[in-house]
């Protein structure tokens, strides 16, 4: 589904299969499987996955879906909360935002990140649950991280993430409340 064709939709129907995973986003897509379609604080844009859904239905009748959707960081988002993108160390110390095809990403670590995806992600399964498709849908696949596989962003550009603000905080107050006393924190 990385490259949708009515063609292969039509071909794997006929084998009996009707099960489809398609790319889509209710936010970023960070490898750009997916148009984006958070494109504004209150701006959503659900065309993609409407056209990529039509297109499999249009092609093979009786297909059920079971969407990957992307969680990442749309620009705009990126642009109005720095504090909690993910940085990596270089070795200098000093860390950077880290920069994965060309986009900022979050830090998983950010509760405004949660918050803010989870509601893009209600809005998008309710768009999909109210279009004529939506009872085709069987679940939702939820993706993020390097390779979109939930690993830690930078682990596989040999970078050590993630120092931002955000995760620093949260990690100080992990330590505190595991070990109380720095006693046992040694």
């Amino acid at each position: 589904t990385y490259r949708p064709d009515g063609d292969n939709f039509r071909k794997i129907g006929e084998t009996g299969v009707h099960l489809y995973s398609l790319s889509a986003t209710p936010t970023e897509s960070t490898y750009d499987l997916a148009p984006p379609c958070w494109t504004s604080p209150e701006t959503f844009d659900y065309s993609a996955m409407d056209a990529r859904a039509h297109l499999v239905l249009d092609n093979d009748p009786e297909a059920w879906f079971f969407p990957r959707l992307y969680l990442g960081t749309p620009p705009w988002w990126a642009d109005a909360h720095p504090e909690d993108l993910v940085r990596y160390d270089p070795g200098t110390g000093e860390p950077e935002v880290f920069v994965l095809r060309g986009k900022r990403v979050a830090s998983w670590a950010s509760g405004r990140w949660r918050e803010d995806t989870a509601r893009a992600l209600r809005r998008f399964i309710e768009h999909v649950e109210r279009s004529e498709y939506g009872h085709r849908v069987i679940g939702y696949h939820l993706a993020s991280g390097t390779t979109e596989e939930w690993m830690q962003w930078g682990s596989n550009e040999d970078q050590w993430a993630d120092y931002c603000p955000v995760n620093v905080a949260r990690f100080r107050t992990w330590i505190e409340g595991t070990y109380v006393t720095e006693a046992a924190l040694r």
